[in-house]
């Protein structure tokens, strides 16, 4: 009875042994695994991130004419979409990339994401009206057609969105609504109060006037 006893003690010591082993071994693998994983999203994190930036050079070159056909193609595009806000696509598209990349997953990533973008219609928009006013469309897509040409105004969506806010609420009420809406994006994008901001410049204004007039009393005294 007794080496009854110790064989089986022995069998089940033998037996938790080997599942303590066997759990080991797939924590250990498991652990390799998102390792591995983890490794592997930086790099691809890295790649395309480096692929954009190619792709930013390659449209500035465009922008530019610096480019074949192919690339004169890639900028009237540009041109006709964005107007000469083009310039700015290829900065907002490569930085809002790589802050979502490293921000993955925090809605302030989204929110500063979708403010950027809204920024940018906006600014197309503002472009349109202060650099190309005297453009008058037959129909929409005219903006298209006439930025990509003349390479001025905010092109398509710069158009589209100038075009339906002034009709709609007039020129003076559109140049409000624009500026106060990018007021907001920005305040949004940088975390920083639109309102301190203001109060701190009227602040340095009014220290810098008072020390003037005070260093012009003296010099006439």
């Amino acid at each position: 009875m007794a080496n009854r006893n110790t064989k089986k003690a022995s069998s089940s010591r033998k037996g938790s042994s080997k599942k303590a082993t066997t759990s080991s071994r797939k924590k250990t693998a498991s652990n390799d695994f998102k390792n591995f994983v983890s490794v592997d999203d930086s790099i691809r994190d890295e790649a395309i991130l480096l692929c954009i930036l190619a792709a930013c050079i390659l449209v500035y070159l465009a922008l530019f004419g610096a480019l074949s056909s192919f690339g004169k193609v890639i900028g009237g595009g540009f041109y006709g979409v964005f107007g000469i806000v083009s310039f700015l696509i290829p900065i907002v598209v490569f930085m809002a990339t790589a802050f979502y990349m490293s921000n993955r997953g925090r809605g302030v990533a989204y929110i500063k994401v979708f403010s950027a973008v809204v920024l940018v219609f906006i600014l197309t928009a503002l472009s349109e009206m202060m650099f190309d006013k005297d453009f008058q469309p037959e129909k929409v897509t005219d903006f298209f057609s006439h930025c990509a040409e003349k390479k001025r105004g905010g092109g398509f969506f710069g158009g589209l969105v100038s075009y339906n806010l002034t009709n709609a609420i007039g020129k003076p009420g559109t140049y409000i609504l624009l500026i106060i809406l990018a007021i907001v994006c920005i305040v949004l994008i940088t975390e920083k109060s639109f309102f301190t901001g203001v109060k701190k410049g009227s602040e340095t204004i009014y220290y810098s006037a008072k020390d003037n007039s005070e260093r012009y009393k003296e010099h006439r005294v």
